[in-house]
């Protein structure tokens, strides 16, 4: 991965990126398991800096989420009838 995306992200994280160019990073980091651990990594840097309760599990749940509904059984919804 160059450079740019994680210069982007901190710019993000920073509250200084553009909206345009946010969306579409934010597309990304959905998409990219590299820009999300950057993000984690980029959030839990500032919450030390500003001195605010640090919990390194909470990195843990969007994994222990996905983990938990893929066991999970798919509703089916059926369509009403028609008259």
């Amino acid at each position: 991965m160059s450079d740019q995306p994680l210069e982007q992200l901190s710019t993000l994280v920073d509250g200084e990126l553009s909206v345009p160019l946010a969306a579409g990073l934010l597309d990304q980091v959905g998409q990219d398991p590299e820009l999300r651990a950057a993000w984690e990594r980029y959030h839990l840097v500032g919450q030390a800096l500003r001195r605010e309760t640090v919990n390194p599990a909470a990195r843990r749940v969007a994994d222990a989420v996905g983990s938990a509904l893929v066991s999970e059984p798919i509703p089916i919804r059926r369509r009403p009838s028609r008259p």
